[in-house]
């Protein structure tokens, strides 16, 4: 997504995995079903990356979507949920001003990720891709990016 700067992250095992064609399923002899491993559906994931602002100040903006969906929280406040069903070539994004959650000092990100591993009508799910990509912006400068630092646990 070259909206982003931020890097799409996962959890294991997702990283190391081949996204599922979703498309033209007609023309395929498989069983898509049978290609998504039972023990990687309908999975909670929590991301979190702390960091810091020196002097409060500007407007804060979150670009931020989820495969499958999320729901995102600095300090601990609810910002907002995302995003939107969507194809995965025409992704989905949410933009929240989150100025007034953004604190001089020491500050927390995270997210709530879903991913429900199915394939159906609403969600582009089951394709193997669970994880989230993220830009804080400040006055038009992203200061934060989703990369290797930002820890993950299930839940």
């Amino acid at each position: 997504m070259d909206i982003f700067k931020g890097k799409w992250i996962t959890r294991p095992p997702f990283d190391k995995l081949e996204p599922i064609k979703m498309y033209h399923r007609e023309e395929e002899k498989t069983d898509l079903a049978a290609g998504h491993p039972e023990e990687l559906k309908n999975l909670h994931t929590l991301f979190v990356r702390d960091f810091a602002v020196k002097k409060k100040g500007g407007k804060y903006l979150l670009r931020i979507t989820s495969d499958d969906y999320g729901k995102y929280y600095i300090n601990g406040q609810f910002v907002g949920q995302g995003p939107a069903p969507s194809y995965v070539e025409s992704y989905n994004y949410n933009e929240f001003d989150v100025t007034p959650f953004i604190r001089e000092g020491e500050n927390e990100i995270a997210v709530h990720n879903y991913y429900q591993g199915l394939i159906n009508r609403v969600w582009v799910s089951g394709d193997l891709r669970c994880g989230v990509i993220a830009d804080l912006i400040c006055d038009g400068e992203v200061i934060l990016s989703t990369d290797a630092d930002w820890q993950y646990r299930e839940i």
